[in-house]
């Protein structure tokens, strides 16, 4: 509700003109973070590939890594020549502890400004 409701105040200030806006859909999700803060390719099983770790900066990472797996998908890029080396999936330390800190920093800075 914290984020949904700061998404509605930020809209009015940025678009006043539109008034008020219904949210239809919202998506969230984990900040998935690595020990040493760099992402990683796992292979886990045959034609099975997954990114993870972008420790809150996925998105601009996320699209040039997207597309380097789109071209070995496409069989133009051999997993071997990929951008990132494969490596065993495993937990970062302290998840839970980091989740929280990280969650808990967002619900703060989405609070309304005291007035």
């Amino acid at each position: 509700m914290i984020h949904r409701n700061w998404a509605r105040r930020r809209i009015r200030a940025l678009f006043p003109q539109v008034g008020e806006v219904e949210l239809e859909h919202e998506w969230y999700g984990r900040i998935g973070m690595t020990n040493d803060h760099l992402p990683r390719l796992h292979a886990p099983a045959e034609n099975m590939i997954a990114l993870t770790g972008f420790n809150g900066r996925g998105i601009a990472p996320g699209t040039v890594f997207g597309r380097e797996l789109a071209r070995h998908i496409s069989g133009e890029l051999r997993l071997d020549a990929m951008f990132l080396p494969v490596s065993p999936a495993q937990n970062a330390s302290f998840r839970a502890i980091r989740e929280g800190y990280y969650e808990l920093g967002a619900q703060i800075a989405h609070l309304p400004p005291a007035r």
